[in-house]
């Protein structure tokens, strides 16, 4: 079991974050994860900051959230 945070889960998530590559390696070399409780609090805020600074619309936030 590995314990990430959000930002491990967000560069998955979100494939053009620059650690997207190093996320998906570490899913495939332990599929068991577990994250705080906080990490949907947190993601939610991730997704905010990216639809304000025009990194996302709200459509592609949607669906990452999803």
């Amino acid at each position: 079991m590995i314990v990430v945070d959000t930002n491990v889960i967000a560069a998955l998530v979100l494939p053009t974050s620059k650690h997207s590559d190093a996320a998906a390696a570490l899913l495939e070399s332990d599929r068991d994860w577990a994250a705080p409780v906080l990490w949907r609090s947190e993601f939610c805020n991730i997704l905010a900051t990216a639809v304000r600074s025009g990194w996302l619309n709200e459509t592609q936030a949607i669906e990452a959230l999803a």
